[in-house]
Parts: structure tokens; C-alpha cells; sequence
């Protein structure tokens, strides 16, 4: 395998690949599984640099990824304390990847579920729309619970230290 990667170094260095194009936006990468073993190579694990974050924060599409690259993937995006990282799997292939992920969301009944912390009984990524739906509902209510009760407590000192006040 590594004189595959050492051919696929040399093809990336004959390419015009302009960094400042890809940290402007102006391209989005799709990248493979192989191609994702050829980054780590060229950077030698060291996803945490500033082109690794860069290079992975433009890929929109990760495809033909072993359940071993999902899960190093997961886990080199969540380096970046600024991202959240969720990953929607479909099967038992996906388990280190829905365990290392922020929320990770199974689409199946099956033993991957076991792994995730939600299930969808639809096998259909619109699940994660309505995970996140859900999730920013529940943080809504309990951000409104805390501050009724923080309200409540508030009042009810004030009115102990009114009724100590005046003798009562």
C-alpha cells in the first residue's frame, strides 16, 4: 500500500491544487476513502495542522470509507472544539464511528443501534433533520425550565427576606 500512496503523493504534487482557492470557499472536495489514507499519509497524522482542518472542513462528501477511516475521520473532526459533529449510519459497520461522533444517529433496527444514541425506526437521512429539530426543541424547553426556576427561587427569597425584614 505504500507505493500506492507514494504514487497518489506524486500525482497531488503534479496537480495546480491552490490552497487559497479551497480556504476562500471557492471549491468543496469529495473525498474518498483512499483519498482520506492518502491525506493522513502526506501529513503523517497530523490532521490536527492547519491544512488537514482546512482540506476537511471544504469535504461536503465522504464515500467508499472503511468502517476503520469513518471512525479516525470522526475523530479528527472533533479535534476542532468548534464543530459538532454528527454521523448517520446504516449499519454494524458504523458502530466506532456512531460512538465517536457528538450524536450519532443509526438507521437501523439492528445491532448498530446498540451503539448510537438514536435510532430511527425510518431508514431515511431525514431522520438527522428531525434529530436536530428535536434536540434544539428539548434545549428550548429546558433553557425555559431553568428559567422559571431560577425566577421562582428568586421570588421566593426575595419574599423570606421581606417577611424577616418586617418581623413577621
Amino acid at each position: 500500500q505504500s507505493d500506492s500512496m507514494e504514487e497518489g503523493a506524486k500525482f497531488i504534487s503534479f496537480q495546480q491544487l491552490e490552497m487559497s482557492s479551497i480556504e476562500r470557499g471557492d471549491v468543496s472536495i469529495a473525498m474518498t476513502g483512499d483519498a482520506f489514507d492518502l491525506l493522513v499519509y502526506l501529513l503523517q497524522d497530523d490532521l490536527d495542522s492547519l491544512t488537514a482542518r482546512v482540506l476537511l472542513s471544504r469535504a461536503v462528501v465522504f464515500a467508499r470509507m472503511s468502517p476503520q477511516q469513518k471512525q479516525k475521520l470522526i475523530e479528527f473532526l472533533r479535534l476542532d472544539e468548534r464543530l459538532m459533529v454528527g454521523f448517520c449510519g446504516d449499519g454494524a459497520n458504523d458502530c466506532g464511528a456512531l460512538k465517536a461522533a457528538h450524536v450519532g444517529l443509526s438507521l437501523s433496527p439492528a445491532e448498530a443501534s446498540a451503539a448510537a444514541p438514536f435510532t430511527s425506526s425510518s431508514p431515511s437521512i431525514r431522520s438527522m433533520v428531525t434529530l436536530v429539530r428535536e434536540g434544539r426543541a428539548a434545549l428550548a424547553s429546558t433553557m425555559s425550565s431553568f428559567k422559571f426556576m431560577a425566577m421562582y427561587s428568586l421570588v421566593q427569597s426575595i419574599s423570606v427576606l421581606w417577611l424577616y425584614q418586617s418581623n413577621s
